[in-house]
């Protein structure tokens, strides 16, 4: 998956295979969103019956 993003009108692309990111299926959620991919804090799903 390719994903360009402007910043100050600038797109911003990996320079190396190091550069690029193996995300996770939530991160690609998130991405799919337009959030960011590197959330500070992760609100996880309640178990089940847990009110």
């Amino acid at each position: 998956m390719c994903y360009k993003r402007f910043t100050n009108g600038k797109l911003q692309w990996p320079r190396t295979p190091a550069e690029a990111k193996v995300i996770s299926q939530r991160q690609y959620e998130w991405l799919m969103e337009g959030l960011n991919i590197d959330q500070k804090k992760v609100i996880s799903d309640a178990p089940p019956g847990i009110y």
